[in-house]
């Protein structure tokens, strides 16, 4: 949530808030819904993450992940397929991508309005 930073509208929200009442409104907001369905997007997003922090690390630009950029989600996408992890893998990036978004209510968030079907590969 901090990592979003000023890109997550929810962030507006926690300024008047401190310590342990921002963490109480995090994870309500990130706790509605099945619990097997957050924490698989939980755990997906921060795959993407590692991903992006890893291929930072050897100076690839691969986009903002802060909110995410078509650069970014496309990126991911085709090193994962490429890797052979099954051809699920662009509708669950895209159904995280849009999870995060809604939840830390990005604005710019191009997954939002990107329809799922582009990114069949």
């Amino acid at each position: 949530m901090l990592q979003a930073g000023q890109s997550a509208g929810l962030t507006q929200h926690l300024d008047n808030l401190c310590g342990d009442q921002a963490d109480d409104l995090v994870m309500l907001v990130l706790g509605q819904g099945a619990a097997r369905s957050i924490a698989s997007h939980v755990g997906r997003w921060k795959r993407v993450e590692q991903w992006r922090d890893a291929s930072i690390a050897q100076e690839k630009n691969v986009g903002e992940i802060f909110p995410p950029s078509l650069q970014l989600v496309v990126g991911y996408i085709t090193w994962a397929i490429q890797r052979g992890l099954g051809s699920t893998v662009p509708d669950s990036v895209l159904q995280t991508v849009r999870f995060m978004c809604k939840r830390l209510k990005m604005s710019r968030c191009l997954a939002l309005t990107w329809p799922i079907q582009c990114c069949k590969l």
